[in-house]
């Protein structure tokens, strides 16, 4: 039982660390887009607003969950949600980058070089967010499975 509240400490670090560069990232987005005098994001751009939502609930759900307390292992069915919503973000935004051409490697020419490594980052830092919660679940499904086990066997 140590071993799984030290590997659970652990996703959850990682998982706020994750969620916390994503979310940096798409803010800083999001502010260079409104430094530059627009009023808002063009219309092909909305997708951004889901990808900063769900970083910001990855952030405030790993906070919390991070807080060492007994239902923290029964709250499991959170880290299949924000498994979900994370693997759905890196969709979202490997959709948006992927190449249109051969020659184009994931930037077309409307958008600076800088931006699509920033967009890298975010899309390396979604996945690992989403495989982070992904290893929760399965960690709480497991200690949840294993303390049942425990008290019908008493």
């Amino acid at each position: 039982m140590v071993i799984s509240r030290i590997l659970s400490f652990a996703l959850r670090v990682l998982q706020f660390i994750s969620s916390v560069i994503v979310m940096g990232i798409v803010a800083y987005e999001v502010s260079l887009y409104n430094d530059n005098g627009y009023s808002r994001l063009p219309d092909s751009w909305e997708w951004i607003y889901y990808v900063l939502a769900v970083s910001a609930l990855g952030t405030l759900a790993s906070l919390v969950l991070l807080i060492p307390f007994k239902a923290t292992f029964s709250l499991w069915v959170v880290d299949g949600i924000l498994s979900i919503l994370w693997f759905a973000a890196f969709g979202v935004s490997a959709h948006y980058f992927e190449p249109i051409n051969d020659s184009d490697r994931g930037c077309d020419l409307r958008r600076l070089r800088s931006v699509c490594g920033r967009a890298k980052a975010w899309q390396a830092f979604s996945f690992l967010a989403a495989i982070f919660f992904l290893i929760s679940l399965f960690l709480g499904i497991w200690v949840h499975r294993s303390g049942r086990k425990s008290q019908s066997s008493v």
